[in-house]
Order: C-alpha cells, then structure tokens, then sequence
C-alpha cells in the first residue's frame, strides 16, 4: 500500500489531546485546583486553575520553525472579560476595548516570570493567552493566572 503521513495537526485532532488531569492543593483554607486536557485541545498547552469560585484558562501555543531573529519571541497576553463578573461593557458598542494598565502589567509579570524557564536557544514564537473565566470577588485571578 500507500505510505501514509500524517501532520501534527491531524495527530491531534484524531488522538484527542490530553487526557483530562486534575491537582488540588489545599493552601490554608483555600483550594487551588489545576486542569489540564479539557478544554482549548487544539492548543500546545492549556489549564484552567481555580480556586473559589475564580477560573482562568491559560493556553499556549508555539511554532514549529525557530524565527530567524536572536531573541525569545514571547507574547503573554492577559485578559479580564467583563462577561467573567456576568457583566455587559457599559461603552456605545458594549464592546471590550483594549487593555487595561492591570492587565497590561499582569502580562508583564508572567512574561517576566516564565522567560527565565525556557532552554538557551529557544527561538520559536510563543504565545501565552489568559482568560478570566469567572471571578468571584474573594480570590485575585492575575495569581492564579501566573499559576497557570
């Protein structure tokens, strides 16, 4: 027969992902639960961590070719949707509009906290997406985005 190859898009799409995984940690009287496999499947990485009733996706995503440049290309982008406190944006088009100086430093702080943790020579672009699923007031979602 024919010799088959399959592209890494369609070994993951017929594979499924990552199995569903879960970690709960007890921090004094809080919970901090970690999830990994059940949602965003297409990315190369993603978890929801939660503790109380606050939730955040972080996803990843790279390129398979190194860029040509001589630097680590990372893009972290953090996102507080008004729809997480069951909210509707109060501008003329109820539409979000740019960032906020909270999440454009929340950004900051993870991409200043993760760079370090990548091999000397690793040049491929990288992005690293955080949404706020659901906030409820009590628990602060840029720490458990970093977490993430």
């Amino acid at each position: 027969g024919r010799d088959r190859t399959l592209t890494q898009l369609q070994v993951r799409a017929l594979w499924g992902g990552a199995r569903f995984r879960s970690v709960a940690v007890d921090l004094g009287s809080r919970k901090l639960e970690i999830s990994s496999g059940k949602l965003a499947r297409f990315a190369d990485g993603s978890a929801v961590v939660q503790s109380g009733d606050t939730a955040v996706m972080v996803t990843a995503v790279s390129k398979t070719k190194p860029s040509p440049s001589q630097f680590m290309p990372l893009v972290v982008d953090y996102r507080q949707k008004a729809a997480a406190a069951g909210r509707i944006p109060t501008n003329y088009l109820r539409r979000e509009i740019g960032s906020s100086d909270k999440e454009i430093l929340t950004s900051r702080v993870i991409d200043r906290s993760i760079r370090p943790l990548f091999p000397a020579g690793y040049f491929y672009d990288t992005q690293v997406l955080c949404n706020l699923l659901a906030v409820d007031g009590v628990n602060e979602p840029d720490i458990l985005a970093i977490n993430g």
